[in-house]
């Protein structure tokens, strides 16, 4: 008898996020600056999935549904949830999503 194979219910599919450079931040407050930059954070998306860091360290990211995570290179292991076409958000070591975005921008 041939061994069969189990595939998970319901599997995702790979996808890219858009072209260009993200910026990160943490959100503002009404009395101050409406975004926080996040130093060291920032990334481009240069190909299908491949990205590059501040400094141009390279290195690529996997998206599957709306999990994003960062394969290898400079942010390697780092994990975020894709919220829009164009935007990212932090998910924290324990698994909940974090308060830092990362938005495509139009520069």
């Amino acid at each position: 008898m041939a061994a069969t194979q189990s595939f998970p219910a319901r599997a995702e599919m790979l996808d890219t996020m858009p072209k260009g450079q993200y910026q990160c931040a943490l959100p503002g407050d009404a009395a101050g600056e409406a975004w926080h930059p996040v130093e060291g954070m920032n990334f481009k998306i240069i190909n299908a999935s491949s990205y590059k860091a501040p400094g141009g360290a390279r290195g690529t990211y996997l998206l599957t549904g709306k999990a994003f995570v960062f394969t290898n290179g400079p942010f390697s292991n780092m994990r975020f949830e894709r919220t829009g076409d164009n935007l990212l958000r932090k998910i924290e070591p324990d698994g909940k999503p974090g308060r830092i975005l990362c938005a495509r921008s139009a520069r």
